[in-house]
């Protein structure tokens, strides 16, 4: 009788990642503003592409046969080619110890996935991307780059030959605010917060201390304003980044009181230096379905929530006069 052999596959070994609010805020960065992702691909992989490269964004959406001939769904953060070349990337809020795993199982599927055919015996040239790891938290043991080796069958290699297999790490406490407005790293302002986390505690109950780490966002938040006065951003990216860092303020700092209002304020009040309706014309100019209701809407909202006023001081604040707009705001409301 033949010996029974117990198969396992990657998904029985390695835990299903949930989904998290900062993975739909680095996917939604790229899906609005997918220039962002070129100079961090040049800071990370030492390319030297310009901001106006064509990005080409894929499905990040795969499915594999497992060995036991169950489909199963691999979700990667994004997929993208950049002129010729393929990239992948990861956004991991949490070190995890099996990333390295499932970052050539994501990359194996992308490469499967976009394997072409030659036109002769049925040769398949199977490329993988270039992929690396932005780790919004991170420790010692998280080295700059990880490695997995590789080794073929023995009928495709000769004695001792391997593969050795890198992937780079970005850890985000190492790269400056000073380091990010240089390389035009804007895709990682979001994500700042990530850097006072442990301070949180602290500043719900130091006055003092949540007054400093308010200091450090309003220089923060005044780089961004002169960037966007040096016209590096447009209005339209400045609000898209002010949305998402405020997404991460609201789950990253939903404990924290005193934390939480106090930057939603500020955020708030950055929203007055980027009307809705010069975000709205920047968005038709270059042909983007914003939709100007829900945009406006969206602001109005913020406002009323983080500054604590009225529809219509918010509608003041943010320069819609018009009449029928209004009207037409107050019963969307």
């Amino acid at each position: 009788m033949a010996e029974q052999i117990e198969f396992f596959t990657i998904k029985d070994e390695i835990p299903v990642v949930e989904n998290t609010p900062y993975d739909d805020v680095f996917r939604t960065l790229l899906d609005d503003c997918p220039r962002f992702v070129i100079p961090l691909i040049n800071f990370v992989f030492g390319t030297t592409y310009d901001k106006t490269e064509p990005i080409r964004l894929f499905q990040h959406e795969f499915y594999q046969t497992g060995i036991h001939g169950t489909q199963e769904k691999i979700i990667a953060d994004s997929h993208f080619t950049i002129g010729g070349s393929r990239y992948h990337l990861e956004c991991q809020s949490v070190p995890d110890g099996d990333m390295q795993i499932r970052m050539f199982r994501y990359d194996l599927a992308i490469g499967i996935g976009t394997a072409e055919k030659g036109s002769r015996n049925a040769v398949y040239t199977v490329q993988l991307p270039n992929s690396a790891v932005l780790y919004l938290r991170s420790n010692k043991n998280i080295p700059g780059e990880t490695k997995t080796i590789i080794r073929p069958p023995d009928q495709c290699k000769h004695e001792g030959e391997e593969l050795v297999y890198y992937s780079p790490n970005i850890k985000l406490q190492e790269i400056s605010q000073q380091t990010i407005f240089e390389k035009d790293l804007y895709i990682l302002v979001p994500f700042q917060l990530f850097l006072y986390e442990k301070e949180m505690a602290q500043c719900e109950i130091n006055t003092d201390k949540l007054a400093n780490m308010l200091q450090r966002f309003h220089l923060l938040f005044a780089m961004l304003h002169q960037s966007y006065e040096e016209k590096r951003l447009s209005a339209q990216e400045v609000s898209m980044l002010l949305d998402m860092t405020e997404k991460v303020n609201r789950n990253l700092s939903s404990k924290y009181h005193n934390v939480h209002e106090r930057l939603g304020e500020m955020m708030g009040g950055q929203r007055l230096n980027y009307p809705t309706k010069e975000v709205y014309e920047e968005g038709v100019e270059k042909g983007i379905d914003i939709g100007e209701s829900n945009r406006a809407i969206h602001d109005i909202k913020s406002l009323m929530e983080n500054a604590h006023c009225s529809a219509e001081k918010a509608m003041e604040w943010l320069g819609i006069k018009d009449a029928e707009q209004i009207s037409r705001f107050m019963t969307m409301l």
